[in-house]
Formats: structure tokens, C-alpha cells, sequence
């Protein structure tokens, strides 16, 4: 039987077997260490942003030193894991698209959502993981506090998105085999669900299997966010349109785009607004990532708009 450092030595982890291992391994005192554990309550500032349906999101933010311990675990040992196949969501290489194409062809789809997704993967599960890995009790112990705040992950956390793909693992791996035995095809992006198949009444029917599955694992499925759809319907998931043979972000988003990059052509360079033209900066990056076709279309209306309009806001858009 293998011990806990072999452990670690196979997985190519940081073998913390003491406080000042993590200490000199972080590059930070004891003392700094020893305060962020054991008051992690007074690390993080806490507010909340507007969702969609006048809800609100609550954002954790670790303070700067809280945050480059977190983000050494990400670097040093979240990241050198593996998540289940079926995970598509902060993963390295991966993006929106990819939870999407390996629906495509599919006729019956559908789309659950877990609520709280971050705070329900409780500090128990973190513990657990780092235990498994091959850490001592105390420093699977001391990780958590690190990782963790009130009994859960944080939203607003470098490593809390790494953390719950791999806390997930067991979840991933019951739906995944529970739908491929009929048939049906499953993946997630972080709190995003998909299952996929030909037959209505075989994907409508496995909801509740799902939805037992999930509360088993310590999570609960938003009820509202519940969608099955069909060939007749439009086809979004995650954000994402879905024809039969490709995946894009459909002609109403292109829409919108094309008429907030109109909007921009019609204010003068000097009063341009920095958060609009980060916001269009950003929803070209993401177009060019998950729709290439269309981002090529915007280019080209970016171009032909700023050969009329040489003295305005978009020529920032275009600017190095």
C-alpha cells in the first residue's frame, strides 16, 4: 500500500508535510500563514452583483495575500489534477464551444442548472480531496481553510473554480455513466448540465434519476432553470446557438453586437467610454474563440465603419 509522500511523488504534488513546509514553499512567513488560516473570515471583501431576474450574485474577494496563496495551490496543485472527461468549464484548452460540440446532431436536449453551485461544495468534500491526495489530516486541514470561506467555496476565488470541477469528480462520473448506459450523451460547465439523445421520452424520463443523483452528491438542481428542448425549438446552451452541423452565438446576438459597435461609430474619439469599449473588446474575444465565422463578419463591419467614421470611438477598438 502506498503511503501519503509516495502519494504526492506520484502526482507530481509539493510534499507539505508541516506548516513550514507550506511556508517555505509559498515563500511566506509562518506568522502570515498562521493569521490566514485561522481568520480567514476578515480576508475577504464581500458584495454582490445584479443576475439575471433582478437575483444577485454574492462575490467573495480574497484579500492579496489570501489570493497568492490560493492561486500557488491552483499553480502547485489543483492544476496538476485531472477532471472527469464530461467537465468542460475552467478547464486549460477548453471553452464555451466545447461543452456544446459533443451534442451536435442530437434531437432532444436537456438543460438543468445547480443552484448555489460554488458554496454547496462544502469544506467536508475539499478536506476530503486533499486527504486523498496524499496530505496529512493537518495540512489537508490547514489547504481548506486557505480554499474555503464560511463551509464552502467562494465565488471570487482564483482556485475555487479548479477545486469544485475536481470535488465534482464522483458526480461527473454517476451522470456520465447513467447516460451513456441509455443512450444519452452528458456534459457540464461548472453549474451548466447538457444531456443529449435522439428519443424525447428517454431524456425527458431520465430527469428524475438526474435530479436524485445530483441531491445525492450534496447538490440540488435550480427548478427554473430546468429546459428540455426539441428539433422545433431554438437551441441554446450555454449561451451558445446549436444548428444541425455547427455552433455559434446565433444571428440575434450578432445582432445586438452589430448595433452597439453602430452606436460606437457615432461617438467621437475623446468621449469614448472605457467600459464600453472593454465590453466590445471583450465580446470580440469571446466571439473569435467560440464562432470564428461571425467574428469575421464583425471585423469587417468594424473596418467599413471606421473608414466612415475615422474620428470616432471605434477606432479604439482597432488600435493596438
Amino acid at each position: 500500500m502506498l503511503s501519503d509522500r509516495h502519494k504526492l511523488e506520484l502526482l507530481g504534488l509539493p510534499p507539505i508535510e508541516t506548516l513550514s513546509d507550506l511556508a517555505q514553499a509559498t515563500h511566506l512567513s509562518k506568522v502570515l500563514l498562521y493569521r490566514l488560516i485561522n481568520h480567514t473570515d476578515k480576508q475577504y471583501k464581500v458584495y454582490s452583483i445584479p443576475k439575471s431576474k433582478g437575483k444577485r450574485r454574492e462575490i467573495c474577494q480574497p484579500s492579496k495575500e489570501l489570493k497568492a496563496v490560493q492561486s500557488w495551490v491552483l499553480r502547485n496543485i489543483a492544476d496538476k489534477l485531472s477532471v472527469h472527461a464530461a467537465c468542460k468549464g475552467f478547464e486549460k484548452g477548453l471553452s464555451v464551444k466545447d461543452n456544446v460540440l459533443p451534442h451536435i446532431g442530437a434531437l432532444v436536449f436537456l438543460c438543468v442548472d445547480i443552484e448555489n453551485f460554488f458554496p454547496s461544495v462544502v469544506a467536508s468534500r475539499v478536506w476530503t480531496l486533499f486527504r486523498s491526495l496524499g496530505y496529512s489530516e493537518d495540512i489537508a486541514g490547514f489547504l481548506t481553510c486557505i480554499c474555503t470561506f464560511k463551509r464552502g467555496l467562494p465565488q471570487g476565488s482564483p482556485v475555487s473554480p479548479k477545486l469544485a470541477n475536481l470535488c465534482c469528480y464522483r458526480l461527473d462520473h454517476r451522470l456520465s455513466a447513467f447516460a451513456g448506459a441509455r443512450g444519452i450523451v452528458y456534459s457540464r460547465y461548472a453549474d451548466d448540465m447538457t444531456f443529449s439523445g435522439y428519443s424525447y421520452a428517454r431524456v425527458n424520463g431520465a430527469l428524475s434519476t438526474i435530479r436524485e443523483i445530483v441531491k445525492s452528491e450534496g447538490f440540488r438542481l435550480n427548478n427554473l432553470k430546468t429546459r428540455v428542448m426539441g428539433p422545433a425549438r431554438c437551441r441554446k446552451i450555454t449561451g451558445l446557438v446549436m444548428a444541425s452541423d455547427f455552433v455559434g452565438i446565433g444571428r440575434i446576438k450578432l445582432r445586438e453586437l452589430r448595433a452597439r459597435i453602430h452606436r460606437l461609430s457615432r461617438v467621437p474619439k475623446k468621449n469614448s467610454e472605457p467600459d464600453e469599449l472593454a465590453t466590445i473588446k471583450g465580446w470580440l474575444a469571446y466571439v473569435k474563440d467560440v464562432d470564428h465565422r461571425r467574428y469575421e463578419i464583425l471585423l469587417k463591419y468594424i473596418a467599413n465603419l471606421c473608414d466612415r467614421h475615422p474620428k470616432s470611438a471605434l477606432m479604439h477598438i482597432i488600435s493596438p
